[in-house]
Formats: C-alpha cells, structure tokens, sequence
C-alpha cells in the first residue's frame, strides 16, 4: 500500500470516512491484486459482485496448481502434522531466576517434571489448534499473502477464524510497521445482522429491505496500550464500543514484505 501522507480528507468519528480514505491510499494495489487473482484463485481477490457471474479463470491453470503447492508447502513448514511445532518448556531466562533462590541441583531434579507438564500443554494446545480448524485457514492465509502480499486473520467471539483479502481490508501503520488502526468490512444481507444492530440502523435508514446488501465495518484503533474497538454499516457509526487489551487483540496483518513507511 502507499504511504499515508496524501492528506486525504477523512472525519476520524465516521468509519466509512475512514474506510474511503484508507482505499484511496491503496493506490491501484486492488486492481493489480485482482489481475494477479485472475492468473492464479480468482476468488482470492474477484472482481465486486463476481458471485453472480461465472469468474475468468483466463485459461491459467499452473498458476492456481503453483499456488496451492507453495501454500502448502509453507503451512507444512508452518504447522507440521507429524510432530509438534511448538514446545513449553523451561527458558533460560525462568532458570537463571529460579537460581536466585534454590540450588541447581533442585532445579536439575525437577526439570524432567516440568518437561513432562509442557508436553501435557503442548499436546492439548494442538488439540485445540484442530478444534478450530486452524491449518486450512492458514492455508487460505498463505494463499493471500502469495498472490497478494497482504491479509488478516480475524478471531471472531465464536473462537472461529476468518480471512480477510486486501480488497476488504484497511490498516495504518507506524513508521517501523506496528499498526494502530484496522478496519476490516463484510458485505453482508441486512437481515443477517443482530436484532439490537437493525433496529439502530433502521432509526438512521427507515426503508430499508431486509434483501439489501450493506457494508458492516469492524474498526480497532490503538489507543495507549490498548485498542478502541468500533463497528458501522455503511455510513452509519453504530453505538457499539468498547476497550480491547493489547493480548485480546482479535486480529494478525500479514504482509509478504513491509517496506518503511508503507502500510
């Protein structure tokens, strides 16, 4: 994406505002993201409203079979199935602090028991990772990220998790990188939203039809050491708000290469 120092105009209490902003700040990053889409998985970045026509695969077809190669190839190196690809173990660091108080020898004699606890977390932290079908949506991560250079995966409250392309998605960065704003949009059917979100929306948007498709905006904005957490439809901010510590942050923007100031 390109730097933010366009000195577009955007009103920091109206999402869509900011949304606006932030896809004017891609450049033609979308359209190129759409045509490299095109060559390879078209749905990782169609065209708006590709649904409801059938999608140019452009008679490419090693593209998407080098796509699925690599992603795979990355998410085995990532995640291996046959062995574990993360251990809890005793740091060097916990064992120079608990040499402060008690004498090697204690700490020799119990390392096997807390090497037998970390193996005990270690195999129900994989389990868990299997509950939630996190390998195939890393796949699809890494899919993004090759074709495109950028995606989020999102922690819904279901503990589900979701992948958001660079078309439906807007981040700003500091200069060395860290966000500290993101909002990513679902296109959705109104009556697919919450009842309490409805009826605020209907208050601001009296005829609208169940059947209408609209834009529902999650936002997180870094305030401190935590994140602001705001949500709209279409141009409607709605009441929804809240404080997010810095560990519940629900979100990972992936990028394949960051360069300075760029977001």
């Amino acid at each position: 994406m390109l730097p933010t120092t366009s000195g577009i105009y955007e009103d920091r209490g109206n999402i869509r505002s900011v949304w606006d902003a932030m896809q004017l700040n891609k450049g033609d990053l979308v359209d190129r993201a759409k045509e490299y889409a095109r060559w390879t998985l078209p749905h990782i970045c169609n065209e708006d409203h590709a649904y409801t026509t059938e999608v140019d695969k452009a008679n490419v077809f090693i593209g998407a079979r080098l796509v699925n190669f690599l992603a795979n190839k990355i998410a085995n190196v990532l995640f291996p199935h046959d062995r574990n690809f993360f251990r809890v173990d005793l740091s060097v660091e916990a064992e120079f602090e608990a040499a402060k108080t008690v004498d090697q020898a204690t700490i020799d004699s119990n390392k096997t028991m807390i090497q037998q606890a970390g193996s005990r977390v270690t195999k129900l932290a994989m389990h868990k990772l299997d509950l939630i079908t996190y390998r195939p949506m890393s796949i699809e991560a890494i899919k993004h990220v090759i074709i495109t250079g950028n995606a989020v995966i999102r922690r819904m409250p279901n503990n589900k998790r979701v992948v958001y392309g660079v078309k439906d998605y807007g981040i700003l960065r500091n200069i060395d990188g860290t966000p500290y704003d993101l909002i990513v949009r679902d296109v959705v059917r109104f009556d697919s939203l919450d009842e309490d979100v409805q009826n605020s929306v209907r208050q601001y948007r009296m005829h609208i039809k169940d059947s209408d498709a609209v834009n529902l905006f999650a936002r997180w904005r870094k305030e401190g050491k935590r994140w602001e957490f705001t949500q709209g439809v279409d141009d409607y901010t709605l009441p929804t708000f809240k404080m997010v510590a810095e560990k519940e942050f629900p979100c990972i923007p992936l990028t394949w290469t960051l360069a300075r100031a760029e977001n």
